[in-house]
């Protein structure tokens, strides 16, 4: 295995942070548009649904940035990027958006659970897709 220094490792992380669902789009174009090195890339998404269940965004606009995020996610994924999702489950969110949940499938090579049982115990378990 190769050994990275870490300063240059740490030059090629981009952190960048959306508080809506519309900047969360304009970043996975951005991301897409990028000369980024497809084989050696990993996107990590933290709670990327919660940005869409915002009520002060109607349904349909929530709906249509969804489904366009989807198509960013889907053209990074098939250039080779790895992409690991973090977020919550859908009893958070509000009920006409629960479904939402399901539009990831197809994005999810596993699932995982993890719960915090107390201070010294965590669980990490497989879910079947």
């Amino acid at each position: 295995m190769e050994r990275v220094k870490p300063v240059s490792l740490l030059t090629r992380i981009k952190l960048s942070r959306a508080f809506t669902c519309y900047q969360y789009l304009s970043l996975l174009r951005a991301v897409n548009l990028s000369e980024m090195p497809s084989a050696s890339t990993l996107l990590v998404l933290f709670g990327p649904l919660d940005l869409f269940m915002d009520e002060d965004v109607t349904l349909a606009d929530a709906q249509r940035c969804w489904t366009e995020c989807r198509e960013e996610l889907h053209a990074l994924i098939h250039k080779g990027t790895a992409v690991l999702m973090v977020s919550h489950t859908p009893e958070r969110f509000p009920d006409a958006r629960k479904s939402w949940w399901k539009t990831m499938e197809p994005f999810v090579d596993e699932r995982w659970s993890v719960e915090a049982g107390g201070r010294d115990f965590t669980r990490l378990t497989l879910l079947k897709n």
